[in-house]
């Protein structure tokens, strides 16, 4: 009699262990899954919070950088309509705007017809809509620095863009395209 109950009770402490562990397990999987679940959600969320950036929180971005460095960034242009597009395109210089829109040749063919008078406004702003994601100036977050105006040196830029960057936004020196300016965006 007494073998069965130490069998008992050995079977019986076995499986308490058991349940002990599997326990400890199921709450050390519920802890990791819990862990994991936060980081996702946490990684989506840094994520949407960048791209969901509007004009105002870039503005907001350029004055800290300006401030952090010590610089006076003077913000040159901000979001356009599509019709405010149309007039700057149509006032820039051909070799800066062969530069800047030559990627399409429907694009720059629309520009060159509409700036000879070959090509309506509308049937213009109709072409550019075709290629929206490169216009951020137009419901978008584009935000231009102007270089000269905020007194910028080679140095400053450099400065400037790299601390842009860091934040999230994207910057594209337009000097070499003749534009003395620093287009700052999200996508």
């Amino acid at each position: 009699m007494t073998n069965y109950f130490v069998k008992f009770l050995m079977e019986f402490k076995y499986n308490i262990l058991v349940v002990i562990k599997t326990t400890k397990r199921y709450f050390m999987l519920k802890k990791v899954s819990f862990i994991l679940i936060f980081a996702v959600m946490f990684g989506m969320f840094a994520a949407i919070s960048v791209s969901a950036l509007d004009t105002a929180d870039v503005e907001r971005i350029i004055m800290e950088v300006g401030r952090e460095l010590g610089l006076n960034l003077v913000i040159t242009d901000r979001s356009r309509t599509w019709d405010q597009q149309v007039d700057v395109m149509a006032r820039m210089d051909i070799n800066s705007a062969r530069q800047m829109y030559g990627y399409s040749d429907r694009l720059w063919d629309a520009l060159v017809g509409f700036r000879e008078g070959t090509v309506s406004r509308q049937s213009f702003i109709s072409t550019m809509q075709l290629y929206r994601s490169r216009f951020t100036h137009v419901g978008g977050n584009a935000v231009d620095i102007g270089i000269n105006r905020s007194g910028l040196t080679s140095a400053n830029v450099t400065a400037v863009i790299n601390a842009l960057q860091r934040r999230g936004l994207s910057v594209l020196d337009e000097r070499p395209m003749g534009i003395n300016a620093l287009h700052v965006y999200t996508r």
